[in-house]
């Protein structure tokens, strides 16, 4: 999935700082990014905005 073509990207990551990064990096390409610091609130995302890709 291009950026080109809407994407969403879910990023899974426990450390807040590492999680800004990566999101940010994402978002300056024009990604849509939905984040979770764990499993349990990644899961209720992943039902919430059906991205499609995830990282973890």
């Amino acid at each position: 999935m291009s950026k080109d073509q809407g994407g969403t990207i879910l990023l899974v990551e426990d450390e807040p700082d590492i999680l800004d990064m990566i999101r940010y990096n994402f978002e300056r390409e024009g990604f849509k990014v939905a984040t979770s610091e764990d499993g349990e609130s990644a899961l209720k995302t992943v039902h919430l905005e059906r991205p499609d890709l995830s990282w973890i």
